[in-house]
């Protein structure tokens, strides 16, 4: 029998004017974690909040709280995201200092609703493994779960040989930066391949995706994938029902 996909709201996309309604409505409503988009206006255009929000928030509920660290050098940020309550620590496998130099998004996201352009086709990048088996070691020392993050133009193989250290699995099917982007079909591939090699090598990591997910087209083309985990922002808060909402995208299953 399927299990549950679990859902993470993503707190990016609700009424920061009544913020701790919002985190209440979502933790009654019956969802898994709470997501949190770190950006700083340098890995991605857009900047949002830090470690004090995620202590304000870890002290506003019990949901475990899945931070997602769009920014350069994150590890300089592991302990304050550590003390401040963090459950699972993911980061960017694109990012500097996570695997190495890092290097730029080719389409950059650019607000709510759309990028710069189609991706081009993606390339193999160089990737320093041992520092990156490195990046995850150090964020499982300080009691969090590793979460690696790969966007649209990173492929699945290019990870494959730390992936016994992963604990989730973010795939992006946006660029990130921006809540409210259009669902990229791409990245469904890299899910597939995902799941393909949790059932080839008994590997024990979570597959979440996050990018334009909502219950009635992408949340469940994404689980016919692979999914195990869905981030959905405008798919959830800017919903007339957000605890249908999670409904909804619960029922799917892979």
């Amino acid at each position: 029998m399927a299990q549950p996909i679990r859902i993470a709201p993503s707190l990016l996309a609700a009424d920061f004017t009544h913020l701790a309604d919002e985190v209440r409505s979502v933790e009654q409503g019956g969802a898994d974690w709470l997501h949190l988009d770190v950006m700083d206006g340098h890995f991605v255009p857009n900047l949002t909040f830090g470690a004090p929000m995620v202590a304000a928030l870890h002290r506003l509920t019990k949901l475990p709280l899945d931070v997602h660290l769009m920014i350069d050098e994150p590890l300089a940020f592991l302990p304050a995201f550590a003390d401040a309550g963090s459950a699972i620590f993911t980061v960017h496998v694109e990012a500097p200092g996570v695997a190495g130099p890092g290097w730029p998004a080719p389409v950059r996201s650019r607000g709510e609703g759309g990028t710069d352009g189609p991706a081009p086709e993606a390339k193999p990048h160089v990737i320093d493994h041992a520092r990156l088996r490195a990046t995850l070691a150090a964020i499982r020392a300080r009691g969090m779960q590793a979460g690696l993050a790969l966007r649209p133009d990173t492929q699945l193989e290019e990870v494959t040989p730390v992936l016994d250290a992963v604990d989730l699995l973010l795939v992006m099917t946006v660029y990130p930066g921006f809540s409210g982007q259009p669902f990229l079909d791409g990245p469904l591939a890299t899910i597939e391949r995902a799941a393909e090699f949790k059932r080839a090598h008994g590997a024990q990591f979570t597959i979440e995706v996050d990018g334009g997910i909502e219950a009635s087209g992408t949340g469940p083309r994404a689980a016919r994938a692979g999914a195990e985990a869905l981030v959905a922002g405008h798919g959830i808060y800017r919903q007339g029902d957000p605890v249908a909402a999670i409904r909804a995208l619960r029922e799917l299953s892979r």
